[in-house]
């Protein structure tokens, strides 16, 4: 009887470890399917730059990118002068962002390309160049990203 119940109970015993070890693997396989959160073509970011001969002149860049097409808004707030405030659409490609920047200056709406870079911490704008006989901004194609603007947390 004794050998009886010691067989019953060593059986039982190694039925239940296997089975455990079992479950194990299912679960680890199944997580391993599973796609990281980081992985999502959406992102909003925020970004802030700070200019002038006494760091007056301020822009804020607000992004929203879904897949590669962008929409945001983008504030160009120089000191003591008029502001710039307006809406971004446009598409990202790598880390270039392309859009058009509508805004409203003076009363008057208007809208200008622009060119941004994002990097992990920072985004590159590149500036404009005025053309004399338009009176208009433009941008040069061959222009550096030297516009710097710092990333914040978006609030």
């Amino acid at each position: 009887m004794k050998k009886t119940l010691l067989v019953v109970v060593a059986g039982t015993l190694f039925f239940a470890c296997n089975r455990t070890t079992d479950t194990t693997q299912t679960t680890r396989t199944s997580v391993a399917d599973e796609k990281p959160a980081t992985l999502s073509p959406d992102e909003e970011m925020c970004f802030r730059q700070v200019s002038g001969g006494q760091k007056r002149d301020t822009a804020w860049v607000h992004l929203n990118i879904k897949n590669a097409k962008v929409t945001g808004t983008y504030w160009n707030l120089p000191f003591e002068k008029d502001s710039r405030r307006g809406t971004l659409r446009g598409t990202k490609n790598k880390d270039v962002i392309t859009a058009t920047w509508t805004f409203m200056q003076e009363g008057q709406t208007d809208s200008l390309p622009v060119q941004f870079r994002v990097t992990p911490n920072t985004l590159q704008q590149k500036p404009y160049s005025y053309h004399p006989s338009t009176g208009r901004e433009y941008l040069v194609d061959s222009a550096e990203f030297t516009l710097v603007y710092e990333k914040l947390d978006c609030e």
